[in-house]
Order: C-alpha cells, then sequence, then structure tokens
C-alpha cells in the first residue's frame, strides 16, 4: 500500500503539507476506507511507514516519493511531515498511472485530496528506477526542483518592475499582492493556523475576539460592523480570519524580504475580478464576519451539515443559523434572515474603509476567510507566485528604501519611525 495526496500548488520544500479532513481517502477503494475513517493512533502508525507521493495538481506536475515523518491531526485539518526521498516525471507516473491506480482520465490529479492506495511501490520497477537514478539537487536547491512552481524569479528590485510591466491592464479586473518571508508559510489567516502549543486558533475565536472587545471596549466604539472590528485586531496581531493583501507590489515585496533571509521569499500575485469586489456593508461579508459571535462547535455543526447534507442535526444548524442572523441584525437591522450556509464556506475579497493611516500606507486590503475555505484551488482568484532568493533579501530591501519603501513609510507611528532611522543612521539595516 502507499498514500498519495494531491494538493493545489504546493511547495515541496515545506516539508509538510495540511489536507482537510474532507478530502480524505478520496479516490480510495471501499475496504481501505473502511479500515482508515476513523484514523486512530495505530493506523497513523501504520500509514507512517507505508511510502508516500505528493504532487500539486494539474497536468505536468512533478510526483515526488517521501518518507512521512509524523501525521497530526486537528478539527479540521490533517498536516503530514515528510522527508523528500526522489522524484517522479509527471509523463512517467501518467504512463504508469492504471498500475499505480491513479485515475489521470477521472481527474484525480486535478483535485486536492489523500488517497491510500493498494499497490505496493517497491514493486513497480519504473518507481523503482526513478529512485536509483534520483540526484541530490533538490536538497541543495533553496525552491525546489527546476523552479517548477513558479512563473517567475527575481533577484533585484528592476526584475520585479520588469515582472509587473509584464501584467496586462483591464477595466474588468485588478491587480492585488501578498509578500511571505518564506516559502515555508501558508497562505491562509493566523486563525486557521496552528499556535506553538499546537492548538489551532480557530478553535479559540470566540474566546479571543470577545475578550477583546470586552477589555478594550473604548477602542472598538467607533468601528461600525463586525469586519471593521475584525480589521482593527487584526491591526494589533490578533489571530483573525482575515488576510492581508495589497494593491502596491512595492509593499508587498518588502514583507516577502523584511525576514528570514535565509529562506526563499514569495510574492503572490491575486486577479480580482471587479464583480467580485465587496465592501464592509456586504450581507456575505457581514455574516462571515460575525462568525466569531459562534462559539467553535457551532461552527463545526455548520461546517458538517455542508459536507452532509442527510446530516440529521438540521434543526440544530437552522437554529445557529437563526443565532449568526441576529448578530448580523445588530449591524443591519433591516437584514432578512435567508442566511446560506454553503456561503460560510467561501472566501470573500473586501476593500476595506481607508480609517486607519497603517492601512493607507500599505494600501490594504483582505481577504476573509470563510469556516472551511481554501485560496489555493478557488476558482474566483487568479494566483501567480513570484520567488525571492534569501541571499538577495537584503539587497532588494536597501534598493526599496530608496524607493521611499521602508519601515517608516509602511508602519506611520512615532515608536516605528524611531527604530528605522536608529538602524539606518548608527547601524546596518535590521529586521525584526
Amino acid at each position: 500500500m502507499y498514500n498519495l495526496i494531491i494538493k493545489y500548488n504546493h511547495e515541496i520544500k515545506c516539508g509538510f503539507i495540511d489536507i482537510d479532513k474532507s478530502r480524505f481517502l478520496e479516490y480510495t477503494e471501499e475496504k481501505l476506507v473502511e479500515k482508515y475513517k476513523n484514523l486512530n493512533e495505530s493506523d497513523i502508525l501504520s500509514l507512517r511507514d507505508y511510502p508516500c507521493l505528493i504532487a500539486s495538481e494539474g497536468a505536468g506536475s512533478k510526483f515526488y516519493v517521501v518518507k512521512i515523518e509524523s501525521i497530526e491531526r486537528n478539527y479540521s485539518f490533517f498536516r503530514v511531515s515528510y522527508e523528500v526521498l526522489s522524484g517522479l516525471n509527471y509523463d512517467l507516473v501518467e504512463s504508469i498511472s492504471d498500475v499505480l491506480d491513479i485515475k489521470f482520465r477521472g481527474g484525480e490529479v486535478y483535485r486536492t485530496h489523500w488517497a491510500l492506495k493498494s499497490v505496493d511501490l517497491k514493486k513497480v520497477q519504473a518507481v523503482q528506477d526513478a529512485i536509483s537514478d534520483f540526484s541530490d539537487d533538490l536538497i541543495d536547491n533553496e525552491f525546489g526542483e527546476d523552479l517548477e512552481v513558479y512563473l517567475d524569479k527575481i533577484e533585484s528590485l528592476s526584475d520585479f518592475i520588469e515582472f509587473l510591466s509584464k501584467l496586462e491592464s483591464s477595466k474588468d479586473y485588478e491587480w492585488y499582492f501578498r509578500g511571505q518571508a518564506s516559502s515555508g508559510y501558508q497562505l491562509t489567516p493566523s486563525l486557521f493556523r496552528v499556535n506553538e502549543e499546537s492548538i489551532l486558533n480557530k478553535e479559540k475565536e470566540y474566546e479571543l475576539c470577545n475578550e477583546i472587545l470586552i477589555a478594550n471596549h473604548k477602542d472598538f466604539e467607533k468601528d461600525g460592523c463586525a469586519f471593521d472590528k475584525l480589521v482593527r485586531m487584526q491591526h494589533y496581531s490578533l489571530p483573525t480570519r482575515l488576510l492581508d493583501i495589497t494593491s502596491n507590489p512595492l509593499v508587498a515585496l518588502y514583507f516577502a524580504c523584511s525576514e528570514v533571509e535565509d529562506s526563499a521569499g514569495e510574492v503572490f500575485v491575486f486577479k480580482v475580478l471587479n464583480n467580485e469586489v465587496k465592501y464592509p456593508e456586504s450581507d456575505s461579508v457581514s455574516c462571515i464576519s460575525n462568525l466569531y459571535n459562534l462559539r467553535f462547535l457551532e461552527k463545526e455543526k455548520i461546517v458538517a451539515s455542508i459536507d452532509d447534507s442527510e446530516s440529521s442535526s438540521g434543526v440544530d444548524v437552522a437554529n445557529i443559523l437563526d443565532r449568526l442572523a441576529g448578530f448580523v441584525k445588530h449591524e443591519k437591522p433591516f437584514f432578512e434572515n435567508r442566511i446560506k450556509s454553503d456561503n460560510l464556506n467561501k472566501i470573500f475579497f473586501v476593500k476595506p474603509r481607508m480609517s486607519d493611516s497603517r492601512i493607507i500606507a500599505q494600501s490594504g486590503a483582505f481577504f476573509i476567510f470563510g469556516e472551511n475555505a481554501f485560496l489555493e484551488g478557488t476558482e474566483n482568484f487568479s494566483i501567480r507566485k513570484i520567488c525571492i532568493k534569501g541571499k538577495d533579501k537584503n539587497k532588494i530591501i536597501k534598493q526599496l528604501d530608496k524607493v521611499g519603501i521602508n519601515e517608516k513609510f509602511l508602519f506611520p507611528y512615532i515608536e516605528r519611525t524611531s527604530k528605522y532611522l536608529k538602524e539606518k543612521h548608527t547601524g546596518p539595516v535590521r529586521r525584526e
């Protein structure tokens, strides 16, 4: 037997991969589904001992043979940590797909999932030949084999400007950007990440948000809706369901280069259609924003009802949605209680009010994430990715400083200005 994990736009060098629990055991024969559907500790130990193939979604993606080192269970997803052993060309895997029981014609390679296959990889000669011929280039390559997951790479600010000049303009869409300082970071809001104690922040959304509203009530008095409150919470580093993006590509480049010098940075480029743009007053945005008023188990019931339309908890879910509608009505008295639960699983692009100096300086906007949403693989927003080597980050930071993109500009507060000036005039540029 072996594990097969396919995920949209996965960066193999991360060393781990997150798979939503609802995607576990897809494309798996029934007897294995019955055996592993509850996935207890004994099952985890068993799966760790089997080989694993990992690939990004889509035609042409390279497959990798990996050794699973650990499997962690969270409330909504599994995290599989691994060590890369070898690489397999897409054409080779496709040519032996019948032997490997991978349904190329059935669309299996185009869907994020984790399958179990009743095939012994050790007996597939083509796989063994490829493993023996595999070089160590992947281990030494900062980005992974052949940079195949990147549409472009840059080494300087001028390279980045050249890339931007090739982006097409249109009245039908706008370009937005996000910089991440490490290729190991996930493209997901802080609420959906695991904290230092291995607790999923999402489990504590109700407590986090309500506690800060109680403790700092006056700071939120001028916020007209739940979305505005989330923006302020995000500003003060509380985990939220918002993901920061910007309309200024140089701002994204700064954040991609601003820390973690020994790791490749990334700039994500999003094409957002004008008809997908929403504002804080949107009903859809209000419904997702107010999810922080529901307890974790209530939200889990909503997710379960979406995944299982025949769920017996229909009455409970209807009552939970009524409660959610009540919170929305606090900010929208004429809101009609017609919440569609599947809309709570979506991602929306939101232009915020320019009421904060940092949002203005950073040309900020947000993606707001529903309960079981993944930006990677969504059909609503086209995503591209640019890579920056760790060794080029400091050089690019200095180049950005020359055009006015620096800590003083992006964080217009006296303490950050003081920090920037001190580093500029008394020593080398340091980043937190």
